[in-house]
């Protein structure tokens, strides 16, 4: 075993800490679930980090539906350890580590902003694989959260937010040198100092000594570089709750000890639940700015029934005949293209109750051919409408959060016996689809959102 897998054994697995310690958490007794082993990811694009390395944690069937919790500014995966442990016998939960937290690589640019972050953790989800997933975010982590959903809108499903914190817009250039400069002086000693007067700070008034020093313990993993550039981060513009409420869609669930010291309710989580619509607010008596460690069983709890579980929707659910509403291209630059197929194309796709399904979609746009008979048809015309439309049929079924069409017919001959694979949502007469990256016609890829209506 060489000297990394030991060093992370040692600390992550073996840690009597970690295995036989019980704290009072949230006023209950909780025993401390172990953690799993550290996991490694390759970064996508290397050019904007110090190195190639993803580090997180993961618990949970590979085929649930997903769940990425983001830490808060001063701690790292290690902190997720009750919902690692308690949400993954439904969800398949994975706890990231920041750029420049535990074994994560760091940031090149010293200054990141809220747009670099979001990039940061699609190339995260890129490296897993993962096209659509459940964001879980404490405060410095609900900073990425809101900035991944403004940027990324269509890989997001839900959002819970524990003790989150908002932006602050128009802060002039004295306070944010103030700010940066105590969060120097809160890491000048390095990281094992680092959780010192803090850490009790972070928890409600009723916190047991063996609560702040499991926190702590996580708290002491922090690099100091990679701390300051997401203080940096924290001031940066462009995100205040205004700004994320205009762009944000994504169901959010809020919830907010009334001790949070930290990100107090009323500067940061009434903003945001007054800001993006359809938010829901829920607030935890005698707990501080950690929610999630302090009352564990009460968040997971709210967690569980908010994100729901895409395993139990059947093949009943998709059942009935929809209708094309809107399809959007993703770029991977993060911009939208709302035309990729043409304004206002057409589409239909219907499910089976006996498991069958069809799907066509016309380009917008398209133009007739110049005769009825389309083996008369010149061969420009008949390449356009070729270009211009696709139909499949097969068979159809729901594993976790994707619905998979197995292609027995197709328009595209290569389609025919391979398997489509969309993420999808699901809420009442609406069904969102997300493909995987596909080729566009500038010879770059884009993930495609497609959003179908039921037809009644």
């Amino acid at each position: 075993m060489n000297t990394l897998l030991r060093f992370i054994k040692n600390r992550f697995a073996l840690s009597p800490l970690l295995v036989i310690a019980s704290v009072v958490a949230a006023h209950a007794q909780q025993t401390i679930p172990p953690l799993p082993e550290l996991q490694f990811a390759e970064i996508q694009a290397k050019e904007k980090f110090t190195g190639d390395r993803w580090s997180y944690l993961e618990a949970g069937p590979k085929d649930a539906p997903v769940i990425v919790t983001l830490h808060g500014i001063g701690d790292n995966a290690m902190q997720w350890r009750y919902q690692l442990s308690g949400l993954s016998d439904r969800f398949r939960v994975i706890a990231w580590n920041a750029p420049g937290y535990m074994l994560t690589d760091g940031f090149k640019n010293e200054r990141p902003d809220c747009r670099d972050y979001a990039d940061a953790l699609a190339d995260f989800l890129d490296a897993l694989k993962l096209t659509r997933v459940n964001l879980l975010g404490n405060s410095f982590g609900s900073r990425v959260s809101q900035c991944f959903a403004m940027n990324h809108p269509a890989r997001v499903n839900k959002m819970v937010f524990v003790g989150p914190s908002a932006s602050r817009a128009g802060m002039t250039a004295q306070e944010k040198e103030q700010y940066i400069a105590g969060r120097k002086e809160q890491v000048a000693q390095g990281g094992y100092s680092f959780p010192g007067k803090r850490a009790s700070a972070l928890l409600g008034a009723k916190a047991t000594p063996e609560l702040v020093e499991l926190i702590s313990y996580a708290m002491r993993a922090t690099n100091p570089r990679g701390f300051m550039q997401a203080a940096h981060f924290l001031v940066s513009e462009g995100h205040s709750p205004a700004e994320v409420g205009a762009k944000v869609t994504a169901p959010l669930l809020i919830i907010n000890g009334d001790e949070d010291r930290i990100t107090p309710i009323a500067a940061n989580a009434e903003p945001l639940h007054k800001a993006i619509r359809g938010a829901r607010l829920e607030i935890l008596k005698g707990i501080g700015h950690l929610p999630h460690v302090e009352a564990p069983e009460k968040v997971n709890q709210m967690a569980r029934e908010f994100f729901g579980d895409n395993r139990t929707v059947d093949a009943s659910a998709f059942i009935g005949v929809w209708k094309l509403i809107s399809v959007t291209a993703l770029n991977a630059d993060g911009t939208r293209n709302d035309a990729h197929w043409g304004v206002n194309p057409k589409g239909a796709i219907v499910y089976t109750r006996e498991g069958w399904m069809t799907a066509a979609i016309n380009y917008g746009g398209r133009k007739p051919l110049s005769t009825a008979d389309r083996f008369k048809a010149t061969t420009e015309e008949k390449a356009a409408a070729y270009d211009t439309s696709f139909s499949y049929a097969g068979r159809y079924e729901i594993k976790g959060d994707k619905v998979i069409h197995h292609v027995e017919i197709a328009s595209v001959e290569n389609w025919v016996n391979t398997d489509l694979i969309r993420s999808f949502r699901l809420q009442g007469n609406r069904l969102t689809v997300l493909t995987p990256p596909l080729a566009t016609r500038q010879g770059s890829t884009a993930n495609v959102e497609l959003i179908w209506e039921r037809v009644k």
